[in-house]
This record gives C-alpha cells, structure tokens and sequence, in this order.
C-alpha cells in the first residue's frame, strides 16, 4: 500500500508541476472549417520554449518522435505551433523560475473527421440478405456525454475514453453509383445488418457538424451455386449395385482446399449413404475435375456403385449455401 500511496504522489507532483507552467492552451484541430490546426501556449511568467527543436510530431502510423516537418510553423517566441498535419505533438518546458529539469507537454491536434467502408462480412448465398457493413471512423470532435475526452487543461484528448462517445451515422443505398433512387436506411450506429446486394454508402458527422463520405460501393451476390449438369446411370442387373451419378456444379464459394464443394447423396429415408466433406470421403467418390479457386470454373464429380433407389444429390459450399 505504501508504494502505490508514493506513486500517486510522484505522478500528481509531476503533473502540478507542468500545469502550473502553462497558465492556458488553445488547442485547434484540422476540419470542415479550419484546414490549419494549431497550438497556443500561454505559458507562466518565466516560462519559455527556447527552440523550435522544442517541438516534435508523431505520425499516426509510428512510435517515434520525429522533428516538425514543412506542414508546420511556429511563432516567433516558439510558444505557438500552426500545422496542417494532425496528431500528437509535444514540447519541451523550461522554466526559469526554479532552474529545474525541463517539462515535456503532449498535446493531439485532431483531425478532420474521417470514414472508410468496410465490409465485415459477405453476402453469404446469392440473393440473400446476410451482409454486414461497418463504417470505421476516426478523427473530428466525437459527441461526449460525460466530456471525459478533455483532459485537465481543456484539451482535447481522444484516447481518454469511457464509452459513451460517438459520430452519428446515417446509411443510403441507390440503385447505382451515382445515388439514382437514393433511399435513407438504418439507424444512427457504425454497423448496418441485414445487407443485400445494392449501392450503399454512410455519411458520419461529428459533434460540430463535420461530416465525411466515401461515395456510393457497389456490394455484390456471390455467384449462384448452380448444377450445370446432372447425369446417372441404372444399374445393370436385378439387385446390382453399379448406378452412377455424375454432377457438373459451379458457383457459390468454394473451399480452396482439398476439395471444391461438399457432395451428398440422400435416400428417399433422408438418410446420406454417400458423402464427400471435411469428415468422409466415401470410396466410391472420384473428383474428376481439378481443384480450382475460382467459382466460376466448373467442379466435376462422380458417385459410382450405388444401389437401386431414388436420390438426391445435394451440394454445399463454404459459406453453407445448399442446393439439390
């Protein structure tokens, strides 16, 4: 108990100490209405930055921290930074007053609020409607009931963050790319369920009206699973056991594995007496065609030495799309 008592003491002494540096900051992030973001410092009596090497920039895509690059100037006396490039910033105090160890400030210029279209998951069967669509997004001022995304100085700061903040989202789809028949769909959340093939596309807008669209994405079926052909033959003779069925299938999704499709054959007691899937593969299978990634070359397999009977031949591909 004694030595986290000392660590909240270290971290609150530390954090007076920097605070009490910086009698204000203004923070402008990068939006619809400012394409320059920026930092104002109104340091203590006594307090400076004494160069422009002070200040140094992380892209969003690294740990490091690199100098300010050409897409940022800084005032005269270094205690303001204008940028046209968001993220995190921080700068280094030093304070006269107490001739101590130099502070370092973090700062997070925001930016504009941005959308991409991710589809999280397939259509699964052609002319369904099993789709997920999500709209991940980032940037802008996020709508924040318990405003716990501004720190003690009053400065925007994203990563702190306790579940209640969010953009609004409204979905559309249309009949083409172009937006013909344009249709307002779904509620206000990042995720849209219930996808069918179509146009789709999603506006976000954040807590000061900016908002952003990645245009109208074409979301397309699977191919059909279809039987390109279906053949048998009878067997030879009284309580043989020679019937062969042939089937030529396309389509669908295949497994891209050791095997294009699942195949069945089913009696008319509903029961499977041939099968070829990830668990059996019965002897009198044959794969005939080669195995290929692509739905639209056909599969063709062969089911030999069946009894007399009625069957049905049922094929099912990866996403579990039936058809017989």
């Amino acid at each position: 108990m004694r030595k986290i008592s000392l660590l909240f003491l270290v971290l609150f002494c530390f954090n007076f100490s920097v605070f009490s540096q910086i009698d204000s900051v203004i923070v402008q992030g990068i939006d619809c209405y400012n394409d320059t973001g920026y930092i104002k410092l109104n340091l203590s009596s006594g307090v400076f930055v004494i160069e422009a090497d002070e200040w140094e920039y992380q892209p969003y895509d690294s740990t490091s921290w690199l100098p300010i690059d050409s897409n940022s100037f800084l005032s005269s006396n270094y205690d303001t930074l204008y940028t046209t490039t968001c993220g995190k910033y921080r700068v280094t105090l030093f304070d006269s007053n107490t001739g101590g160890l130099p502070d370092t400030v973090i700062f997070f210029v925001p930016c504009a609020v941005t959308v991409g279209l991710g589809q999280q998951e397939k259509i699964r069967c052609f002319g369904d409607s099993s789709g997920v669509l999500t709209a991940p997004t980032f940037g802008g001022i996020i709508f924040d009931p318990d405003s716990s995304t501004y720190d003690s100085l009053g400065v925007y700061s994203p990563n702190d963050t306790t579940g209640d903040e969010f953009y609004t989202y409204q979905w559309f789809i249309s009949s083409n790319l172009l937006g013909a028949n344009l249709l307002a769909i779904g509620d206000s959340t990042n995720s849209l369920n219930n996808v069918s093939a179509g146009f789709y596309n999603v506006v976000v807008t954040d807590a000061i009206g900016c908002s952003d669209t990645l245009g109208f994405r074409r979301i397309n079926n699977p191919y059909p699973l279809v039987i390109d052909t279906l053949s048998s033959s009878n067997i030879s003779c009284y309580q043989g056991q020679d019937g062969n069925v042939n089937v030529v299938v396309s389509g669908g999704r295949k497994f891209h594995s050791t095997r294009n499709y699942n195949y069945y054959i089913v009696n008319s007691n509903n029961d499977t007496i041939s099968r070829s899937d990830e668990l059996v593969v019965s002897q009198n299978f044959t794969q005939l065609a080669a195995l290929s990634d692509s739905s639209l070359i056909i599969d063709s397999v062969s089911f030999n030495n069946l009894p007399i009977g009625t069957f049905s031949v049922v094929i099912e591909d990866s996403f579990g799309c039936i058809i017989d």
